[in-house]
């Protein structure tokens, strides 16, 4: 698999343990706290958007050792991100809403996440 394949791997499983996706994925986080933070890597490789890109649980453990969010159990069969979610700094969705103008109509989404993701 190419490395353009595998960020994109990377992207989307450092999504499914994000802050962003957690306020509001009961499933995950459900499985997040049954098992000290831990999901199984086979689990995450049945996930549909997965499935889509090809991922076997070698490749999937291959590229957790790249993140920086995630990391792997000690016998490498489950992940967990690095840093607790911690769902009660996000119960008001004020605290964590900001307004950015400026931007021109046209922009498109991959613009904003590369303006964004400097933050």
């Amino acid at each position: 698999m190419s490395s353009s394949s595998e960020s994109d791997i990377l992207k989307q499983v450092e999504y499914y343990f994000s802050d962003e996706n957690l306020i509001g994925d009961t499933y995950m986080k459900n499985k997040i706290s049954a098992n000290g933070g831990y999901v199984e890597l086979q689990e995450i490789c049945g996930f549909k958007k997965m499935q889509k890109l090809g991922v076997s649980v070698g490749l999937l453990r291959n590229v957790i050792e790249k993140s920086k969010s995630l990391e792997l159990s000690q016998d490498k069969s489950r992940m967990r991100r690095r840093i607790p979610f911690q769902a009660s700094l996000f119960s008001d969705p004020i605290e964590r809403t900001i307004f950015a103008s400026s931007f021109p109509p046209t922009t498109s989404e991959d613009e904003l996440n590369k303006f964004w993701s400097r933050y």
